[in-house]
């Protein structure tokens, strides 16, 4: 195995507790929190890669997007998800739109 396999292998490790640690400790009493704390573990694993061409990016943040869906909420409906990395802008604001309704709506109810 080759000393650079190791090295990245390691890297995501330390990026893997990273992302946890920020998924328990994360801020998620308001939708803009909850979105923050997500895009930062998110970030956790991404960064950790180092520079990347734009496929491998969304690739790789679709999977850290998953693996913090399934620290934080639970595995997620793989017929039915979309990571964010995989929605335009437009679709991605409709989503948050989407959600900051649903919030509002259950703060309702409750």
């Amino acid at each position: 195995m080759s000393r650079n396999r190791l090295d990245g292998a390691m890297a995501a490790l330390k990026a893997l507790k990273a992302m946890e640690h920020i998924t328990e400790n994360g801020q998620y009493d308001t939708l803009r929190q909850t979105l923050e704390t997500n895009a930062a573990a998110i970030h956790a694993i991404t960064d950790a890669a180092g520079p990347l061409p734009p496929f491998a990016t969304g690739f790789l943040e679709a999977i850290a997007e998953h693996a913090h869906m399934c620290a934080w909420s639970g595995r997620p409906e793989l017929k039915v998800w979309k990571p964010d990395a995989a929605m335009t802008a437009d679709e991605l604001a409709e989503y948050h739109r989407s959600l900051d309704s649903f919030l509002q709506e259950c703060e309702l109810v409750e």
